[in-house]
């Protein structure tokens, strides 16, 4: 299934000229593992160089920083609540943080309108998108949406 999605989205991205997509697996399934592996194969490709990890809570943020520092050690995960002047490739925040960056940082630097290639929005069922539509207005990059399903019995 995880291999089936990074396929799909990455035909989507590079046949279909999409620049979004949505990740819809039952809880449990590895939407995380899913996006650490697409974003390997995008910046193998050299399609991103920069991707950001967006979730709503703090511990969702800690989580996935401690799933890319297990699964994909090379890309410098920054965690931008705790670590906010830190150099990598994958950076995870909430949205808040982000918020509060996009407003204090100007173009050309980290946080400008070019600096992230990809953005992951973690649980984007929870309506995120409206109440911080700015981030993803500002920023000119691809959009991975992850979503969970009912576990089926």
């Amino acid at each position: 299934m995880q291999t089936r999605a990074i396929r799909r989205i990455s035909e989507a991205f590079e046949r279909q000229n999409e620049r979004k997509a949505l990740v819809v697996m039952a809880t449990g399934a590895g939407k995380t593992r899913t996006v650490i592996a697409l974003s390997d194969l995008l910046m193998r490709c050299n399609w991103v160089k920069r991707v950001l990890f967006l979730a709503d809570q703090v511990a969702l943020v800690n989580q996935a920083t401690n799933a890319f520092k297990q699964y994909l050690p090379a890309s410098s995960p920054v965690n931008l609540v705790t670590e906010k002047h830190t150099e990598g490739r994958v950076y995870l925040s909430t949205y808040p943080t982000m918020m509060g960056l996009i407003n204090t940082v100007g173009d050309g630097q980290r946080g400008g309108v070019g600096h992230f290639d990809l953005i992951v929005i973690d649980e984007a069922h929870r309506s995120v998108y409206q109440k911080y539509r700015a981030i993803f207005d500002y920023f000119d990059a691809l959009l991975v949406g992850l979503t969970a399903t009912q576990k089926m019995k």
